[in-house]
């Protein structure tokens, strides 16, 4: 199970309520939009490069940040 799965196994209004408890990260529901658009752009058949720098235009962030939120949203658990 990746990050990614770990994370939306949990219903949305149940991550807002830990986000608002501390529970979770406040970021937590910003990497999950970022890796959806990153997934979107992908089965679209963009390539990788190209996606990375779509998403970041799209979430106001550097490419740099969005390989990073991918990287940790497909990393095991």
């Amino acid at each position: 199970m990746t990050v990614y799965e770990l994370a939306t196994s949990i219903p949305l209004e149940q991550r807002k309520m830990m986000t608002d408890a501390g529970i979770l990260n406040a970021s937590a529901e910003r990497y999950v939009s970022i890796y959806e658009k990153f997934l979107q752009l992908q089965a679209r058949g963009v390539s990788k490069m190209e996606s990375y720098a779509e998403v970041s235009r799209e979430c106001f962030t550097c490419e740099e940040n969005v390989r990073k939120v991918i990287q940790k949203m497909q990393k095991e658990v």
